[in-house]
């Protein structure tokens, strides 16, 4: 019998164990409606007096700072199509007057699934789409044609 009654050890992820106190506080309160706070508390380590801290403490200044980067992460890459990687990226918000590093853009984009989109359209692929439009649209008058006569 696993730790968990009916669940055995998979139920919380492994990676909980070796993760910072906010982590391991965030998967108790995802768990806390399946498992007992106290175990869960004594599994990951952390002392369950510090959980209703946890869950009141307001944001840190660099948790609030990241969300406001963030904000402009995601509406420099709605504007550029999502075409801007993180070096061009860190450029578009230095040019804003945000001073961030390189790293955390990239810590950013990469936390939030935020990534380029690569429209892959070979030239020739993209002339011969042409050419079949136009055939086709040629098609259509000699038919247009033959139908008046």
């Amino acid at each position: 019998m696993g730790l968990f009654p009916d669940e055995g050890h998979d139920a919380i992820p492994e990676r909980g164990l070796r993760e910072r106190k906010t982590v391991r506080f965030n998967i108790i309160e995802e768990h806390r409606s399946a498992f007992s706070v106290g175990r869960m508390c004594h599994v990951m380590d952390v002392s369950p007096r510090r959980l209703p801290a946890f869950c009141t403490r307001p944001a840190s200044r660099k948790q609030r700072s990241d969300m406001m980067t963030l904000a402009h992460i995601k509406e420099q890459s709605r504007l550029s199509l999502g075409s801007y990687d993180r070096p061009r990226m860190t450029e578009e918000l230095k040019e804003i007057s945000l001073t961030v590093g390189r790293r955390r853009v990239g810590r950013l984009m990469l936390q939030n699934s935020i990534s380029v989109v690569r429209h892959h359209c070979p030239a020739i692929v993209c002339l011969q789409t042409m050419r079949e439009a136009q055939t086709q649209g040629d098609n259509r008058q000699q038919s247009q044609v033959q139908h008046r006569a």
